[in-house]
């Protein structure tokens, strides 16, 4: 559909013109304009500039997004006008309309409650998308009775007496009639899980970005050991290729749209816990194209080797950049510019060895005088510094590198040889590199001499154990998880066989009252709540927005030391709690008031959740806080605790009330904050 303009020849074209979607699916409508310099091109839906959540909205690029639910107007009308005049009256504009036909949306099952149920009369509550009140749901192609049912939720009853693993879809009427994958559950004689609820809840905030009912079900029906072979073999998450053209802050929300409904979970914590031991910074290295495939790395490295690594992150461009390693050459005699050194000295200080000389166990070896025997000097950065010299960006298309390639993130650094410093290099441990090996053997040779260090497997385990388990780990945990790192059936640096060491210790499992755990972080803190609560997030830069107010700005970490210090210390420096260097006495406020505007809905109608099982149970005081107990705080409620929630609940009125108190203190009590 074309308008020519007499002899202005202006016109414009949009397509489709016509078009049936489901409700909440989105559309991308495309306006072409001809013999127009700089077009602009305005947007409507039913005459509204913009859309209507409740007929839809569209973006300034012609992104129509359906409403939640088919709406009373149907078909809607989109509009796109091409302002020729800059004059509010001309008539000289011209208009094209689609009609968009929104037909009921895809229902989906993202959980079963309880996964795990006797033969017999059941039922069960399955939460998920698109379901409407109308909403069917069918069990061994016979219809379940629904007893209730909300957009996100719907209770179902059957009867069944066959063990083994079951399936339930659930379907939505015509117009545009659909129905859901199946989803599963297990019916069994044998119902004792394998597992109590708080150790499935501790296990689970260790592993994921916080427990769900589901997940707990799930882990409890199959087992640690199941449950880590699952997810091993989880499909990834992504970060779109659309990501590389937006902003950072597209890149911090399919972070946490990756970590609050991924699959993959033990994944994404992998990935974000090495994020935190290889930094990259929003504060240098701060637009998408550069940093997102350094975080596709990470995800595709959480459980490979961790020389892979080393070795990936060494290439990747926005390290390269941070840490000034692209473009680095060799010394210039006319100008006497050296190598820069930060790569060289972070690597091993930040990255693998450390400052001191560490024992098996992870503690420092000392000097007579009792002071840290360094694992490196400042002769070996130099000499490292040279190592990491003549590697450049990628070239873009068929270019050939012959120097200094323009910015290019779209693979690894590649090595120019002129730039290299192809002279003999002296390693750690007496370990000598020729001269004329050239820039990638020295590369190789240097990398695994750092990896072969003895100081790499209890230096990473302490890391990655503080990152997941506690701050605090003790010696014998870490030497225990190093040995796993140092020798798994004959491979050193197996992130698998690490991170089950980790997860699977007893000191995981049955965590010291005093030492063990640790604070949640803002990144986990923000997340976790969500994900207990059933949250979904329309507001795209939400969750970011709220953990930088916590202190923590999601990818912009402040230094190459990571969002905190991991030597930071409390109690006059008894115990380490890195994450309690951004704990203020402004961001414990911030977290209160993240948690209490969450759950009274001040932050709008994009940010929803899902209480209404908490608000069923509100009937019964003491039903109510049990249930609290068991989904927020795994079984861990203080007799205190319980007392001042169970005295809240009772003062206030109606059931909503006393649901959003319950919430309300259990999320902002310091036994939720820290993960124990």
């Amino acid at each position: 559909m074309t308008l020519q303009l007499g002899a202005a020849g202006s016109s414009l074209s949009v397509s489709p013109t016509s078009k049936t979607i489901h409700a909440s699916t989105a559309l991308q409508l495309t306006a072409t304009t001809e013999n127009v310099t700089n077009p602009t091109i305005v947007w409507y839906v039913n005459d509204v500039k913009g859309g209507a959540d409740s007929t839809g909205t569209i973006s300034d690029t012609g992104l129509f997004t359906a409403p939640a639910a088919v709406p009373d107007t149907n078909p809607v009308i989109v509009k796109v006008v091409l302002m020729v005049s800059p004059d509010p009256a001309s008539k000289s504009d011209i208009t094209r309309t689609v009609k968009i036909t929104i037909t009921n949306p895809i229902p989906a099952i993202t959980g079963i409650t309880p996964a795990r149920i006797k033969p017999g009369d059941f039922t069960l509550i399955l939460t998920g998308t698109g379901l409407m009140s109308s909403s069917t749901a069918a069990f061994k192609g016979a219809p379940l009775t629904v007893t209730s049912v909300t957009p996100t939720s719907m209770t179902v009853t059957g009867t069944s007496t066959d063990a083994g693993t079951q399936l339930v879809t659930v379907s939505n009427p015509d117009p545009g009639k659909t129905t859901s994958a199946p989803a599963a559950f297990t019916i069994s004689n044998t119902m004792t899980p394998a597992m109590s609820l708080t150790e499935a809840s501790r296990f689970l905030n260790y592993a994921t970005f916080g427990p769900t009912r589901s997940s707990v079900d799930e882990l409890q029906t199959l087992g640690y050991q199941q449950w880590l072979a699952q997810q091993f073999d989880a499909v990834p998450s992504v970060y779109p290729a659309t990501l590389d053209a937006q902003g950072l802050d597209w890149a911090q929300s399919q972070f946490f749209r990756n970590a609050m409904t991924g699959a993959d979970q033990l994944r994404q914590r992998m990935a974000f816990a090495l994020h935190q031991i290889f930094v990259v910074s929003g504060v240098k290295v701060d637009d998408a194209h550069s940093y997102v495939p350094y975080l596709r790395t990470l995800q595709s490295d959480a459980f490979a080797n961790y020389r892979q690594v080393m070795g990936d992150i060494t290439l990747s461009p926005a390290m390269g950049e941070f840490l000034d390693m692209v473009n680095n050459d060799k010394v210039d005699l006319k100008s006497g510019a050296s190598p820069n050194e930060n790569y060289a000295r972070e690597l091993m200080q930040l990255f693998t060895l450390g400052l001191a000389q560490l024992n098996p166990d992870g503690t420092a070896q000392t000097d007579d005088s009792g002071n840290p025997i360094p694992p490196y000097s400042q002769a070996d950065v130099t000499e490292f510094a040279r190592v990491f010299t003549g590697w450049t960006y990628p070239p873009r298309g068929t270019r050939t590198t012959r120097g200094h390639n323009s910015a290019n993130y779209s693979g690894p650094m590649v090595f120019y040889e002129p730039n290299h410093d192809d002279g003999a290099k002296q390693l750690l441990n007496g370990v000598e590199l020729p001269a004329n090996n050239g820039a990638q053997r020295d590369l190789d040779a240097a990398l695994d001499n750092i990896f072969n260090h003895p100081n790499v497997g209890p230096f990473v385990a302490k890391n990655l154990i503080q990152h997941f388990v506690t701050s605090n780990p003790s010696p014998a945990y870490v030497g225990r998880v190093a040995a796993s790192f140092n020798d798994s059936g004959g491979v050193r640096g197996d992130l698998k066989a690490v991170i089950t060491a980790i997860l699977m210790d007893d000191e995981a499992l049955n965590p010291p009252a005093t030492t063990g755990g640790h604070l949640r972080e803002p990144v986990l803190f923000t997340a976790s709540v969500m994900r207990a609560l059933s949250g979904t997030i329309a507001d795209h830069p939400f969750l970011s927005d709220s953990s930088e107010m916590m202190g923590q700005k999601l990818l912009y970490a402040g230094s190459v030391f990571n969002y905190f210090s991991p030597g930071y210390r409390i109690l006059n420096g008894s115990l380490a709690a890195p994450e309690f260097q951004i704990l203020t006495a402004q961001t414990v406020i911030e977290r209160v008031n993240y948690v209490g505007n969450l759950i009274y809905g001040n932050f709008g109608s994009e940010v929803k959740l899902d209480i209404n099982r908490f608000v069923n149970a509100a009937a019964d005081a003491n039903v109510l806080v049990d249930m609290v107990d068991a989904e927020i705080m795994g079984g861990q409620m203080s007799a205190d605790v319980r007392s001042a929630i169970l005295t809240a609940v009772q003062a206030q009125s109606g059931a909503r009330a006393k649901a959003r108190a319950a919430l309300y203190l259990a999320a902002t009590s310091s036994q939720y904050q820290i993960i124990h």
